[in-house]
């Protein structure tokens, strides 16, 4: 089976809409150095039209503490975290059980996804 995700959305109607024509996942970015970064009130705003539009919701992390994490995840309602760096990776095991975790898996030079243990599913960005 394929989901599709559609990342970096950082306005409500667009989620909405983007939810109602399919996707299977909505992403927000919370790191404060990219140019989709939303504060945690946009994204409530954009978590609650991605579900309305019946999507889940992503929450992509770069060097977030689990409590950072967990806290976001919280207040936004937050289905999936999405970890980036490798002190967001560290502190998984930190986060609530519920939330599903995307790891981005590192593509050698040949194209070949490395190999790594995450229990339970693959999911390749």
């Amino acid at each position: 089976m394929t989901l599709v995700k559609i990342c970096g959305l950082t306005d409500p109607e667009e989620a909405l809409a983007v939810a109602l024509c399919g996707a299977d996942f909505i992403g927000i970015i919370f790191a404060r150095e990219s140019k989709r970064y939303v504060d945690v009130d946009r994204a409530l705003a954009i978590a609650k039209a991605a579900h309305k539009g019946g999507a889940k919701v992503v929450g992509v992390f770069v060097g977030h503490s689990a409590e950072e994490m967990q806290r976001i995840a919280d207040h936004v309602g937050l289905d999936v975290i999405q970890l980036h760096g490798e002190e967001s990776r560290k502190v998984h095991r930190e986060l609530s059980e519920n939330l599903i975790r995307f790891y981005v898996c590192p593509v050698s030079a040949d194209g070949f996804v490395k190999e790594e243990n995450h229990p339970g599913f693959l999911a390749l960005n």
